[in-house]
């Protein structure tokens, strides 16, 4: 990004850029690699690259993941795309959901990063997607008990590790999806047990990311 020290060789990719930290479902993962034009690898991140968009899969937490987008040429002016996998806050949740996360707050050391609070993200144009509020974490089992109890009085649906510090760093808003792996309660963590549920609503909203990125291309939006 402008203004820093760091400038390492950047790669020129296609307009519209998913971000997928792990594919849950390795079935969809494997159907993308057969259709990309040309698979690389981006430091130790994949990369697929199509004719109108590109896929970064495979890296693990922030520190990574902005590092890897340093080396995107014009990073900032792409249209991002995010798909990962969040805890449930609370004992609401009992089964795997997509959801359109719409506001994220950062948690821990992140809070530093931006004087505001909540930042805003943008809504998928599927109605029927349920919207949701995050809290992203600067390492992972962060949660404690008294954490558990401050962010279900917030009402934060889901905590994950990437989208706060990815908001701060693009400098706008970007198109957020997340699939409840497990639930995050005062009494612990517990990944829900039926991993072949996960898997799908993973592929599920694989899907959905899919058609909004193809009706990006037919519809470009204005940046809000």
């Amino acid at each position: 990004m402008k203004g820093h020290l760091f400038h390492p060789p950047t790669r020129r990719l296609p307009s519209r850029l998913l971000l997928v930290p792990f594919f849950v479902d390795r079935s969809s993962y494997s159907d993308l690699q057969k259709k990309a034009r040309r698979r690389s690898k981006l430091l130790h991140a994949d990369l697929l690259e199509f004719d109108d968009f590109a896929v970064i899969a495979n890296f693990m937490g922030y520190p990574f993941l902005l590092t890897l987008l340093e080396h995107v040429e014009g990073v900032g002016e792409k249209e991002i795309f995010f798909l990962g996998t969040a805890g449930a806050i609370g004992t609401g949740m009992m089964k795997p959901q997509a959801l359109n996360v719409v506001s994220v707050t950062g948690s821990g050391s992140l809070r530093r990063l931006t004087g505001k609070g909540g930042l805003g993200l943008k809504h998928f144009p599927l109605s029927f997607l349920k919207s949701a509020s995050a809290v992203s974490v600067d390492m992972p089992q962060r949660e404690s008990r008294s954490w558990v109890r401050r962010e279900i009085v917030k009402r934060t649906a889901v905590v994950e590790m990437e989208l706060f510090p990815l908001r701060v760093f693009l400098g706008k808003p970007f198109a957020a999806l997340v699939v409840t792996t497990e639930m995050v309660s005062v009494s612990g963590i517990r990944p829900f047990a039926d991993r072949a549920a996960v898997r799908a609503e993973f592929r599920r909203a694989l899907g959905f990311v899919m058609k909004s990125i193809a009706n990006e291309k037919s519809h470009p939006q204005q940046t809000v």
